[in-house]
């Protein structure tokens, strides 16, 4: 799935690893696509940014938990 992150987003500013504590057991940040067209693979130092495209492996059941945490 993929979740774009606006501005005031949970997590915008703040590090995968920070953020990983909220996110499902079930789930899998795959790689980040930066407003500048860049793509990032995450590591726990990864910060996030307003604009940014979060592609991640969720089970189905588990994309509104993934969602909550990353936006809030």
């Amino acid at each position: 799935m993929e979740v774009e992150l606006v501005p005031g987003a949970a997590c915008v500013g703040r590090t995968v690893a920070r953020m990983s504590r909220k996110l499902p057991a079930e789930s899998l940040l795959v790689s980040i696509r930066r407003v500048s067209g860049e793509f990032v693979f995450p590591h726990g130092d990864t910060v996030f940014e307003s604009g940014d495209t979060v592609l991640a492996s969720v089970r189905t059941e588990r994309e509104d938990d993934l969602r909550r945490a990353l936006t809030g």
